[in-house]
């Protein structure tokens, strides 16, 4: 195990290619910025209403339940299933605005986009898109891994082809699409195009990969490239806007590094190497935390805890074992980072506390498989990949399991959603069959 006692610094590097843009009148100069963002400390932007999920981990994209509460018992027979509707391939999970439940799968021909009722899952509207991508191999699953993005009143889709498709949130019409792949030359990776993207300003920010585009950032409203940034390859990390001190970045893991983006225009703020060749996988989302921010990756890679300063990162601590996760991100609470560690594939997952300040473990649990994580208040909703619930209490001082129950008698991958007392959540296409359901867990705004 390697721990730095004394924090190092790593020098920003700049962009390794030029950065083309159409949006010139208008770029700040990098030395201005990165002074300007050395002051207090991250907020995340684009946060929604209580009671909304709109995007991948919720409001916050940091897998908050805003507003929430949980039952103040929970039945033994099992969740209180309210509706189910068959969906098919995919691992991408659902999102909600209001009454309105988003989700995007495939069928046996084609891919379909599908706006529910939150009530009772009834059908408000169904479009039918293109499906392009052919499984590579690794996964036989050749369904969309992206969770869509609700943004005003539009919806933003990024299939495993690199298809990028906008659609209205009130009738489902296709407004405009866009083939990254083809457009930004981008290859698919190990299971597809799987990063979903962000709203930030006007802008749409997707992690794509492509040869001198690895991030763009494209016009909301039209599809038409705003800028382009980086040559490096995308993960399947999702970006994370956050404000601090009064300006905006976009926090990107890509497959090798970590950048800070400023959305407005595309300049590379500062880039740290993360990840590692081979067959390896940046799955978890960049964690902002005040003026510092969490990473980690399995495949030997391990966490670190940085803080970006002017035109240096400092490393404050590092290490290989103390928190690996294969895809799902941590949530934090306290000043204690709590989530799965370990790999699926390999059967070693655990669950984990720790303590953000030192990298130190506060403690380890090994009966709960790797799996996605939602806070609700000082409760952790895990829904691990073989279908099974569990909600902990999130405490640094022991491993506290309060409930547990199977959803599915399948795996599930997908990331689910709470809202207004709903647990969404999916199951993996598996011989022949797949569910989204909903799920009573906690307390509706009209029960108050």
């Amino acid at each position: 195990m390697k721990r730095n006692s004394t924090a190092c610094i790593i020098p920003i590097q700049g962009p390794a290619s030029p950065r083309r843009t159409d949006t010139i009148g208008r770029r700040i100069k990098l030395i201005v910025v990165v002074i300007a963002s050395c002051l207090t400390g991250f907020t995340p932007v684009n946060s929604s209403e209580a009671y909304d999920w709109p995007q991948i981990l919720g409001p916050g994209r940091n897998g908050i339940a805003i507003g929430e509460k949980l039952m103040d018992s929970f039945p033994a027979e099992g969740l209180n299933k309210i509706w189910s509707h068959p969906v098919g391939e995919g691992y991408s999970g659902p999102v909600v605005v209001g009454n309105r439940v988003i989700i995007f799968h495939r069928g046996k021909t084609e891919q379909v986009a599908e706006c529910l009722s939150l009530k009772d899952g009834t059908e408000i509207w169904k479009t039918p898109l293109p499906a392009k991508y052919r499984s590579g191999g690794i996964d036989s699953d050749t369904g969309p891994k992206a969770v869509p993005l609700i943004h005003d009143d539009k919806v933003y889709l990024f299939d495993a082809a690199g298809e990028l498709f906008c659609l209205g949130l009130n009738d489902g019409k296709t407004i405009w699409t866009r083939s990254t792949a083809s457009d930004f030359r981008a290859p698919p990776g190990y299971f597809g195009f799987g990063s979903s993207p962000i709203a930030v300003g006007n802008t749409l920010i997707v992690n794509v990969g492509g040869n001198d585009a690895g991030v763009v950032g494209l016009n909301l409203d039209t599809g038409e490239t705003r800028w382009v940034a980086t040559d490096q390859r995308a993960s399947y990390s999702s970006p994370v806007a956050i404000a601090q001190s009064g300006l905006t970045r976009v926090l990107v893991m890509t497959r090798l590094k970590f950048f800070g983006i400023d959305p407005t225009n595309g300049d590379v703020l500062f880039e740290v190497p993360f990840g590692d060749r081979g067959p390896t996988v940046n799955g978890a989302m960049p964690l902002a935390v005040n003026d510092k921010v969490f990473l980690t990756a399995s495949y030997g890679i391990g966490a670190r805890w940085l803080a970006p300063y002017g035109t240096s990162v400092q490393e404050i601590w590092s290490d290989p074992t103390n928190f690996e996760s294969q895809y799902s991100t941590p949530l934090l609470l306290d000043g204690n980072l709590y989530g799965s560690s370990g790999r699926e594939d390999h059967k070693n997952g655990s669950y984990r506390c720790l303590v953000l300040a030192t990298g130190q473990l506060a403690w380890t649990e090994d009966n709960v498989p790797v799996g996605h994580s939602i806070l609700v208040n000082d409760k952790i909703v895990v829904l691990d990949h073989t279908g099974t619930l569990h909600i902990l209490k999130a405490s640094p001082k022991q491993f506290s399991r309060i409930y547990k129950t199977r959803l599915f008698h399948a795996p599930s991958r997908a990331i689910p959603a709470i809202s207004n007392g709903k647990l969404l959540a999916r199951s993996n296409f598996n011989q022949g069959k797949a569910e989204l359901a909903c799920f009573e867990i906690g307390k509706a705004k009209t029960d108050e």
